[in-house]
């Protein structure tokens, strides 16, 4: 119980600054002042710094996804201005605007023109006209003549006079995958005759999303309803970032844009940011199929309603923060054991006297003066014999110390001479005491009375006559004067 009792006690002493001592308070009070500061400055340049490196990288990302709408712009508008040449070539015009039963005369001119853009231009998959009711009527693809396109929405935005860039579309019958440019073929008069197409590969437009220098970032590219139509992983191909509207899923089923009937949703509510964004900017987001967390710079086309994001994983993002970081920690731990060694170092070189000091005040305490010879005598001769203001205290100290050594030498000799005086006034007391009591006085009465018996048998019958004599001349001599 008394064990338990004690540890106890230490354990509140521990936990009680005020019980500390002197070393261990200058200690922690040293090591406070040296790490606090430092730690807060450290903090504040770690967060600034992260966020610089976080602003830096977010920059980067959305400068690559700039860059690269930049060039995907640049390519739709070199492919609307080929097709905008193909829909004005007067030979294209002469060919739709011939009945049926003349067209071969101006198919072959019309079809020349085709052929020199699809050899001039490698990257499109074919170039093809279609008449006012939606049939292919000339193609360098030959699997299409005569085909019915008419429930595709380029077409129908084009014959009702609009300049129109599909989003990428799986082909109904090459089954290929790429981006169609319509536009109108006018008459002299200004009649919509029928319109031209142009499809260029999707590989075209991949190529330019997913061109990266670096191996962790990754590129793709969405529609305005949020359909991701480029993504070097195919898993992320054709699926929404959020659930579609059902009126969306319809059409899209209805014209078979993708090959299939169910646009599945990747359920990214965070990349919604991105639909119709006009400026550029960042987010984060978990990608459900990676299963990890990304971040994304992304930056909207000029030309058309698509957006390219540039993701790179957190954790590689993350890395020279971490790095920074652990940087720091190790730079403040550093730093805290320099600061703790050379406060324990400061605190005992100050409670070092302090202590001597207080191991010299419990002896003069005791009265056991410090001898000569002794380590503390040493030590505060040593410490006594700087200038500082601990030298001052223990020379203060000695000198008060030889002082009390002297006042306690005289004080010694006074108590010494008062000690034998009360001695001697306690024996003549006790002698008082002694003879005035009436059983002393009866021994005294005794005692004379054998002192004077012996005188008598001592003395000699002459002595004893005469001194009976005197008596008697001293009797008559009171009688006498009594007269």
């Amino acid at each position: 119980m008394q064990s338990k009792f004690s540890n106890l006690n230490r354990l509140v002493k521990f936990f009680n600054p005020f019980a500390w001592s002197i070393t261990v308070k200058l200690s922690v009070a040293f090591l406070l002042v040296a790490i606090l500061p430092m730690s807060f400055v450290g903090y504040y340049n770690l967060q600034m710094s992260t966020k610089s490196i976080e602003n830096s990288e977010y920059y980067k990302l959305q400068l690559i996804a700039t860059s690269k709408a930049n060039r995907l712009d640049q390519l739709i508008i070199d492919n609307q201005n080929t097709i905008k040449n193909i829909a004005t070539d007067s030979r294209v015009g002469n060919f739709l605007k011939a009945v049926p039963l003349n067209r071969e005369i101006f198919h072959s001119e019309a079809q020349k023109v085709l052929q020199r853009v699809a050899i001039t231009h490698p990257n499109y998959d074919f170039v093809y006209l279609i008449d006012k009711n939606g049939i292919c009527i000339a193609s360098t693809e030959l699997s299409l003549i005569g085909r019915n396109y008419a429930f595709r929405e380029y077409f129908q935005r084009a014959i009702a006079g609009d300049a129109f860039i599909s989003s990428i579309l799986i082909g109904v019958t090459t089954k290929r995958e790429g981006v169609f440019f319509t536009y109108p073929v006018y008459s002299d008069n200004g009649e919509i005759l029928g319109v031209a197409a142009i499809k260029i590969t999707a590989a075209d437009i991949w190529g330019v999303v997913n061109s990266v220098n670096e191996s962790n970032i990754t590129s793709f590219l969405v529609d305005e309803q949020g359909i991701i139509i480029s993504h070097s992983n195919r898993e992320y191909l054709y699926n929404s970032l959020t659930p579609l509207p059902q009126n969306s899923q319809k059409k899209i089923a209805a014209e078979k844009r993708y090959g299939r009937n169910l646009i599945k949703s990747l359920n990214i509510p965070e990349l919604k940011v991105m639909l119709n964004s006009e400026t550029s900017g960042h987010t984060s987001y978990y990608s459900p199929i990676e299963k990890n967390y990304q971040i994304v710079g992304y930056a909207p086309l000029q030309t058309q309603s698509w957006v390219v994001g540039v993701s790179k994983p957190r954790v590689i993002f993350m890395a020279p923060i971490n790095l920074l970081v652990e940087q720091n920690i190790t730079f403040v731990l550093g730093a805290g054991a320099i600061a703790a060694i050379v406060a324990l170092t400061l605190s005992r070189t100050i409670s070092k006297p302090i202590n001597t000091l207080i191991a010299a005040s419990r002896n003069l305490e005791k009265g056991d003066f410090i001898q000569h010879e002794s380590n503390l005598y040493k030590n505060l001769i040593k410490t006594s014999r700087t200038q500082d203001d601990m030298g001052q205290l223990v020379r203060v100290f000695m000198k008060m110390a030889e002082e009390v050594r002297v006042r306690e030498q005289k004080m010694k000799l006074q108590m010494q001479e008062l000690r034998i005086e009360i001695d001697e006034n306690k024996k003549a007391n006790q002698v008082a005491e002694i003879t005035g009591t009436q059983y002393f006085q009866e021994l005294q009465y005794r005692a004379q009375k054998l002192r004077n018996r012996a005188e008598v048998r001592d003395k000699t019958p002459t002595d004893y006559f005469q001194n009976l004599q005197k008596k008697v001349q001293a009797q008559k001599a009171r009688l006498q004067l009594g007269r």
